[in-house]
């Protein structure tokens, strides 16, 4: 029997598989992936980065997840391994007004406590 591999939304990264013959009806069950970009001022910086993911939240989730901080200057590993353990517990992303599928939302990044104003549009391929 052949499979086809399917990411499981739920938990990002692990696989679960399906006969291949169930291919058709799985198709209507899965989700097509959005793309949001996300563009950060950081410290005089401007920095841009894109994601794929099913809607807004996951996409907070998976943008700090794989910054690349190392082109960030005032950013350390050591921050952004905090940052993803306070799981955006104080920030909320606010949908800016009189605009459709734009957020906003800040991240103060210790030991300084900078802030970081991050933008982010629901993007078309």
């Amino acid at each position: 029997m052949k499979y086809k591999f399917l990411v499981n939304n739920e938990n990002m990264g692990k696989l679960t598989q399906r006969p291949a013959r169930a291919e058709t009806s799985l198709r209507s069950k899965v989700t097509e992936m959005n793309l949001y970009t996300f563009i950060m001022n950081f410290l005089e910086g401007t920095y841009i980065h894109q994601v794929s993911a099913n809607n807004e939240h996951d996409a907070m989730h998976l943008w700090l997840k794989s910054l690349n901080i190392r082109e960030i200057r005032g950013f350390s590993e050591i921050q952004r391994k905090k940052l993803i353990e306070e799981n955006f517990e104080d920030e909320v992303p606010i949908l800016i007004s009189g605009y459709k599928n734009v957020w906003c939302f800040g991240l103060r990044v210790s030991p300084k406590k900078h802030l970081a104003l991050i933008n982010f549009v629901f993007t078309k391929d």
